[in-house]
């Protein structure tokens, strides 16, 4: 066997066959079964009363029994899996209790039914043989069972009747749950299918963690997949158990909002809201039944597990140890707290509960210059790196270097910051603006697009105006934000006058005759950099013009201006090309689809700034979704283009899925607020799906086929 969980299960799959195996009725003298509560794919869970026998003398109260079926040999270990897990668990109040684990074996009635050729002799080491050598299809066991014995609780979190609105309770639950979760990392097992179907009540206040069937050690191929886990991933671990802990806290404390309104599957609201807006969005929801304080920690936790849950990132997930300290402000979180407010205080910066957590943590040590030494001669980024796993990482960092060594830290991690209050006179006017050379345009540019991300990403906050009276000139390459006037959390109302540097066809939510009032959100910042990139560019244009005094290209300005602003997408491309391709050459396609990517009209359909920063700098991220587009309309016969990198375009991907693959198309819709949708999908889907999608994509938007891949396949 490959892992210490594998053989562990092997040897209770030898210890069973060798010693529990037995010819017996059903419950036999135990149990009398009263109904059956809920049946699945793979077993039957029964109310059941003992009787009272020497086993099960002990048991006073009536107790939930559950049924393993066993279909081969082949999922022999699966079945035991489960009850070693549970009997593995020591007793905590938050996890199911576990009386008592039966296992028997009943011959076929069917005299057809033979287990070998030779029935009359039934040996456990034909068993073993079978599955050592990968011939356990020889041999019929559907007459294998386990049972296990556990505490009767009938309310799950799915049940309507599960909700309340008391403010006590909730934290209660939230504790609760915390409790069970980190008592189950903490003995190496993950749950491995945290629903609200498998958490019940046990009174009001207190939550269980029940049902163990895809609960492992260190990390599980899942091979079964019933109709509640369609879309877990191929292997499941810790990080996951994390994922759907913070989806289940949300719910909890987001229904209270909305009592007496209930529907558990509003956890989806955490991936629909995207990366950006979400801190704000699920702090609006927790204050209310959390209180501000606690809100603020709790959120945290939430942004942190989710925002980082893709396959990438899935490393920078907190482990429910931290997260537990933070959500019980244990003496641990106090002092880290302690320790960042100083370096804050050092830095200029505000505390964010985001810093306790190994994602900033990573900021902060690419900021460390590569020559500072702590006092002790170490590299302080070698130092800061072996950190990284700790639960608060800084808290080591602050009990280890000394103070003038933070300060310093403290001060090259400002360094980093583009959001800056000094005094920069030079305004970003269309003289000041122009580059004279194309390094000091990319460098406008790259200083740009890095504070507003800076902005967006790392504090969750939009800037909301956006515009070149709002930026500065510093040292010719570096443009700096500033005048947050309008800048918010998440999505918030402001009242003033729109330019062309907001949305073109935005409404309204006030206008009663003073200044208009208008929802804004991320999205504004993003259409706003995207007309200020093509300014950048326009005007360049517009200086190598003059330098080659085109005086009828200079006369044509206002023109093309004007068109741009009222083009749809296509003719935006086909205007830009012809004009930045001259200088920009084969970054043309590439910087001229996030022009029109960002300045889409459907602001839904514009790309966050994460997207944007990668696709700039060309990523491995870019590089490897753009190869695996590259296979895909080799598959669909179809021309590569920069637009399928985004989501406007993957929509149209989405809608070309079959009706009878519901499978493909819930796949593909839980990557659709992704920095890269398809990287996603090429990441988790077959071969054999991709060529489906591919074909379901050509059949509903049919191209010219290229005229080298016609030759290739004549």
């Amino acid at each position: 066997m490959d892992s210490k969980m594998d053989e562990k299960v092997w040897v209770n799959i030898e210890e069973f066959l060798r010693n529990n195996l037995k010819i017996n009725d059903h419950f036999g003298n135990e149990y009398d079964v009263e109904e059956t509560l809920g049946e699945g794919a793979f077993g039957v869970v029964y109310r059941a009363i003992p009787r009272g026998s020497v086993q099960t003398q002990e048991l006073k109260e009536e107790v939930a029994i559950k049924e393993i079926k066993v279909e081969s040999l082949d999922n022999l270990d699966d079945a035991v899996k489960e009850v070693v897990m549970l009997k593995g668990v020591p007793p905590h109040q938050n996890v199911v209790k576990i009386y008592d684990d039966l296992s028997w074996y009943t011959l076929p009635e069917n005299e057809d039914n033979i287990l070998f050729d030779d029935q009359d002799d039934i040996q456990p080491d034909d068993m073993l043989n079978a599955l050592k050598t990968g011939e356990a299809g020889t041999v019929d066991c559907r007459g294998i069972k386990f049972y296990i014995v556990m505490e009767l609780l009938s309310r799950t979190l799915e049940k309507k009747e599960a909700m309340t609105d008391e403010i006590d309770s909730i934290w209660n639950r939230v504790l609760s749950l915390t409790d069970g979760l980190e008592h189950l990392h903490k003995n190496n097992i993950f749950h491995g299918d945290l629903e609200p179907n498998n958490v019940c009540l046990r009174d009001e206040d207190s939550l269980v963690l029940i049902d163990f069937g895809l609960s492992g050690r260190g990390s599980m191929q899942v091979l079964h997949r019933n109709a509640s886990n369609s879309s877990l991933p191929s292997k499941i671990h810790k990080s996951y158990d994390m994922v759907d802990y913070a989806g289940i806290i949300f719910a909890i404390s987001y229904l209270y909002n909305h009592y007496p309104e209930y529907d558990f599957d509003i956890r989806s609201l955490l991936y629909e809201w995207g990366k950006e807006d979400l801190r704000g969005k699920v702090l609006n929801e927790l204050v209310a039944p959390l209180g501000a304080d606690d809100a603020g920690r709790v959120t945290e936790v939430i942004v942190q597990c989710v925002n980082n849950r893709d396959l990438n990132s899935r490393h920078l997930i907190p482990s429910i140890s931290a997260v537990s300290q933070a959500i019980h402000k244990t003496e641990s979180y106090n002092k880290t707290c302690e320790g960042l407010k100083k370096f804050c205080e050092l830095a200029g910066i505000e505390f964010e509960q985001r810093m306790l957590y190994r994602a900033w943590y990573e900021e902060l040590i690419a900021a460390v210059p590569e020559d500072l030494r702590s006092s002790d001669d170490e590299l302080i980024r070698d130092k800061l790196t072996e950190f990284a796993d700790d639960d608060f990482p800084y808290l080591k960092v602050y009990n280890s270097i000394t103070v003038d060594k933070i300060e310093e830290l403290a001060k090259a991690y400002k360094m980093i910051l583009y959001i800056v209050m000094e005094y920069l006179p030079i305004q970003l006017t269309e003289e000041t603006a122009v580059a004279k050379n194309t390094n000091t345009l990319w460098n406008r540019i790259q200083s740009l697009t890095a504070g507003l991300h800076h902005l967006q990403r790392q504090h969750g906050t939009f800037d909301g105006n956006l515009n070149p009276n709002n930026l500065r000139s510093k040292n010719k390459d570096k443009i700096v934000l500033i005048d947050f006037g309008w800048s918010g959390v998440g999505s918030m109302r402001r009242q003033g006058i729109l330019n062309k540097y907001h949305p073109p066809d935005v409404k309204p939510v006030k206008d009663d005759g003073s200044d208009p009032v208008y929802q804004v959100n991320h999205s504004w910042d993003v259409g706003a950099y995207g007309v200020i990139l093509f300014d950048f560019f326009h005007i360049y244009a517009k200086y190598l013009e003059f330098r080659s005094q085109t005086s009828k290209k200079a006369q044509e300005n206002s023109v093309f201006e004007d068109s741009f602003e009222n083009s749809t997408e296509a003719e935006k491309r086909t205007l830009l090309i012809d004009r930045f391709s001259k200088f920009l050459g084969n970054d043309a396609d590439r910087i001229v689809e996030m022009i029109v990517q960002c300045t889409h009209r459907d602001m839904n359909k514009r790309p966050s700034m994460s997207t944007v920063i990668y696709i700039l700098h060309q990523t491995d991220d870019y590089v490897v979704t753009r190869r695996a587009l590259t296979y895909f309309c080799h598959f669909a016969e179809i021309r590569f283009e920069e637009r399928m990198l985004y989501k406007s375009w993957y929509e149209e991907l989405i809608k070309a899925v079959p009706d009878d693959r519901p499978d493909l198309h819930q796949r593909l819709n839980e990557s659709i607020n992704g920095d890269f949708p398809y990287l996603a999908v090429f990441k988790y889907v077959g071969v054999k799906d991709i060529m489906s999608l591919a074909d379901a994509y050509r059949a509903a938007h049919p191209h010219t086929l290229p005229q080298n891949l016609a030759i290739a396949k004549a």
